[in-house]
């Protein structure tokens, strides 16, 4: 069963790059997927663990996590190509632009499931399977863009059409030059701005307090 979750995440993964990004860095960051699972796989193997369900649990969660990385490093390479750098100056542009912040995020997911392996007793024993997976998963989803696919996006992604060297949002998703003007509008000088800034701030608190304090109150959650 887990594998054929495991193989419907990804063809939905691989589908939705295809819907929403360039036909090339969707098919770079696809390739991310099953290459950082097989690296997981290995060392699983190599720490002489089987594939049991607890495992395929693991990769299947996984799926969602190692994509990211490749994602993010090569939507900014292709930015930076649509800007009229050359490959390796969007390459250079890219580790400085995003470099620490996608390192950041990746030792952020790696250190939530730590606690998984430390755990003792029974429990521990049950669980260990899954950091043993997600962590080897997470480590391998930044360096395979580092060492693989970053030097061949910078040779295969071109600018598309016209090169747009003023333009800051060139090469930019739609959706994500939308949220961009909205942030920036947030980030205006001005005391209007910074109240808005607070109530948006405070919205994210509330939120799920109210919807989580609901959904307890009326019984949907124990």
């Amino acid at each position: 069963g887990y594998i054929g979750y495991l193989f419907g995440g990804l063809l939905l993964v691989v589908l939705l790059l295809f819907a929403f990004i360039n036909l090339r860095v969707a098919i770079l960051a696809a390739l991310a997927i099953p290459l950082s699972l097989l690296s997981a796989i290995m060392v699983v193997q190599l720490l002489g663990i089987g594939m049991n369900t607890l495992v395929l649990f693991s990769l299947v969660l996984a799926i969602g996590l190692v994509v990211d990385p490749t994602i993010v490093f090569l939507e900014s390479l292709q930015r930076f190509r649509q800007r009229g750098l050359s490959g390796r100056d969007a390459a250079r542009k890219t580790f400085e632009t995003v470099g620490v912040g996608v390192l950041l995020a990746v030792l952020t997911n790696i250190l939530v499931f730590v606690p998984f392996g430390i755990v003792s007793g029974f429990f521990g024993e049950i669980i260990k399977y899954i950091p043993a997976t997600i962590i080897p998963a997470m480590a391998a989803s930044l360096l395979v863009p580092v060492f693989f696919f970053v030097p061949v996006g910078a040779r295969l992604l071109k600018p598309k059409g016209e090169v747009q060297r003023e333009n800051e949002f060139a090469g930019v998703w739609p959706v994500a030059i939308k949220l961009g003007r909205v942030v920036k509008a947030l980030l205006r000088k001005g005391k209007k701005w910074a109240v808005l800034r607070v109530a948006v701030f405070l919205l994210g608190l509330i939120l799920p307090a109210i919807v989580g304090g609901a959904l307890i109150k009326g019984g949907a959650i124990e």
